[in-house]
């Protein structure tokens, strides 16, 4: 019986296992079966393509930007956090991070 259940235990994992790797990069529907769905024109359907194609370009470019900008934000708290560390020392830096810490504002949980 136990050899029965684990082999089933197996084999329910790798089954999903394999259709999570099969619909790895699957976001949404593909844009052929949504074409043949509206059941468009060819010319349609081609400027459907293109357009969601445009709009997939452009929001990778957004997600571009957005970690671009991430990166330079951090690079600046990193350049800020070296400066007072040279200018402190590490123990008023140590005290300097707790003060900061005490009086930040709290933050709110559902921004409404």
């Amino acid at each position: 019986m136990k050899t029965v259940l684990t082999a089933l235990i197996i084999t329910a994992f790798l089954v999903g296992t394999a259709n999570a790797d099969q619909n790895k990069h699957k976001h949404g529907q593909n844009i052929d079966q949504v074409v043949s769905s509206l059941q468009l024109e060819s010319a349609t359907a081609i400027n459907l393509k293109s357009l969601m194609q445009s709009h997939r370009d452009e929001r990778q470019a957004l997600r571009q930007k957005v970690k671009k900008d991430r990166e330079q934000r951090q690079a600046l708290r990193k350049q800020h956090r070296q400066s007072l560390l040279k200018l402190l020392g590490y123990e008023k830096m140590y005290e300097f991070e707790e003060m900061m810490r005490e009086n930040r504002p709290k933050r709110r949980k559902n921004k409404q």
